[in-house]
């Protein structure tokens, strides 16, 4: 079903640094560090310095949510104009709700862009400019499912709302625009399920399908990078 395997994510992350790569074991965090790849070789073709932070010479995929820091590895890309931004895996952002959830993979601006304190303390005073939900399945059946909790979780990320009229706090509001980009990333085959990736669309989840080794739609997934990447201030 997929190329994808350890072999193949250490020889692309040597592309970017001479770390030790430490992989996950789990498919499913595997297809994540593939993505994650995928959008650091963009940026360098865009012209972003990409470089890699790891601890004690190697580089930890984080393979369960947490937050920020401790001894995990992540991406530096830097503009040129000398910004910089972090590309982080797996991290837990607290929402609108103040409810955490987690973010397969998320781009975060420089520490200082963005207010201290709830909501999103979580992501200690740096602002959040993309984020994508990456699923590995041998079927489409939890792609329904997956995506629902996809909306709902954007939604809670968003940085833009408006007032609830019932609990009269900030409720997050996609059709409004949120503030940041998001995709929803799967090996499943383009065109197989259009229903989801209409209704991903809709709330502006970019539907990135069938996206694996050597396959057309890996294009879908640079081009939506590189958009996203042009965008930064």
């Amino acid at each position: 079903m997929s190329s994808i395997n350890p072999g193949l994510l250490r020889r692309f992350f040597r592309a970017f640094s001479r770390l030790r790569v430490v992989v996950p074991t789990s498919k499913g965090n595997q297809y994540e560090l593939f993505t994650f790849l995928n959008v650091c070789l963009t940026a360098k073709r865009a012209r972003l310095r990409v470089s890699m932070t790891g601890h004690k010479g190697k580089y930890v995929v984080r393979s369960s949510p947490g937050n920020l820091g401790g001894p995990y590895g992540y991406a530096i890309l830097t503009t040129q104009n000398s910004t910089d931004y972090e590309l982080h895996n797996g991290i837990e952002i607290d929402g609108q709700s103040g409810m955490k959830h987690e973010a397969d993979l998320l781009l975060l601006g420089a520490r200082g862009t963005a207010a201290a304190g709830p909501p999103r303390s979580a992501l200690l005073t740096q602002d959040l400019m993309w984020a994508a939900e990456c699923k590995f399945y041998s079927a489409s059946s939890r792609l329904k499912g997956e995506s629902r909790k996809a909306v709902g979780v954007t939604l809670d990320f968003s940085l833009k709302g408006h007032s609830s009229w019932r609990a009269g706090v900030m409720s997050g509001c996609l059709h409004c625009g949120m503030g940041f980009e998001a995709c929803f990333v799967t090996n499943v085959r383009q065109g197989l399920r259009p229903d989801i990736e209409d209704y991903l669309d809709a709330y502006r989840i970019s539907p990135l399908f069938g996206v694996l080794p050597k396959r057309k739609s890996l294009r879908g997934l640079h081009a939506h990078a590189r958009q996203m990447l042009s965008n930064l201030p």
